[in-house]
């Protein structure tokens, strides 16, 4: 080893300090094929302990949105953040009309394709307007003018997604 020099404890050298060189080694000692002289490196593995890091807070964070019940008879089941059943089902089975009308109105799925974002948006101001004016029903289809904003805000929410090619926002 007298043609190496070593780096003990974390202390691995990097590329920038060490031009030129490759490193091998573990976490505990590191080695360069040159006799280097730069003894106070940072380490090498800083990024991927950092990543490692990372990931494991990340599943803990996913882990703990999940809350476990366990029924009288001693069945367990866990209850994810996705709560379908807090949903009113009301509201979602009128918005659920909206969709039906617009298959009915133009084609099934049809918003699904994309469109220009500023359409759904100005279609979900104006109802939404009609709405705050004390239009309750709307009167060119059958249905809410709460659920056709709704429709509209699904829609974009899905565009995110789906189609950033039809971003029109004006930028600020």
């Amino acid at each position: 080893m007298d043609e190496q020099t070593q780096w003990h404890a974390g202390a691995a050298p990097t590329t920038n300090q060490c031009p030129g060189h490759r490193f091998y080694g573990s976490d505990e000692v590191y080695y360069c094929g040159h006799n280097c002289t730069i003894m106070d490196i940072a380490p090498v593995n800083v990024v991927a302990r950092a990543h490692e890091a990372a990931n494991k807070l990340l599943g803990e964070m996913i882990n703990s949105r999940e809350q476990r019940t366990v029924s009288s008879t001693g069945g367990e089941k866990g209850v994810k953040l996705e709560r379908f059943d807090l949903i009113p089902v009301r509201p979602l089975a009128d918005l659920a009309r909206r969709y039906g009308v617009g298959a009915e109105k133009y084609e099934e799925r049809n918003w699904e394709r994309g469109y220009e974002w500023s359409k759904s948006y100005a279609a979900l101001q104006r109802h939404l307007n009609a709405f705050w004016s004390g239009e309750d029903e709307d009167p060119e289809t059958p249905g809410s003018h709460l659920s056709a904003a709704a429709f509209h805000i699904f829609a974009l929410m899905e565009f995110v997604e789906k189609h950033p090619e039809f971003d029109d926002r004006q930028k600020a």
